[in-house]
């Protein structure tokens, strides 16, 4: 399937406004899985896109699993907004 740029930017802006209207506080916390995963997507189609950007593009973020195999994260909100908002300016000046 193919997706328009646009289309990812509006689902970064998604993202982005959704941790914008998060409180310091839970900018700090964790996010689940499912919502890394989102990103980790998004990312993907993205750099799909523009490979030629893949050397400055923003980090895949990894979903760790436990020894009874619960997945968990170990980045915040704050870094993925950061990523999210760096993947969108590269998009839009591309």
């Amino acid at each position: 399937m193919k997706f328009s740029k646009n289309l990812i930017i509006s689902k970064l802006l998604g993202i982005i406004q959704a941790i914008e209207k998060m409180s310091p506080k839970e900018r700090q916390e964790i996010p689940t899985p499912e919502f890394i995963r989102n990103y980790n997507t998004i990312r993907k189609i993205a750099l799909g896109m523009f490979p030629n950007l893949e050397k400055i593009f923003p980090p895949e973020l990894e979903i760790f699993k436990d020894e009874i195999d619960i997945e968990f994260v170990r980045t915040k909100y704050v870094e993925v907004l950061s990523y999210c908002l760096e993947i969108k300016e590269l998009l839009q000046s591309s």
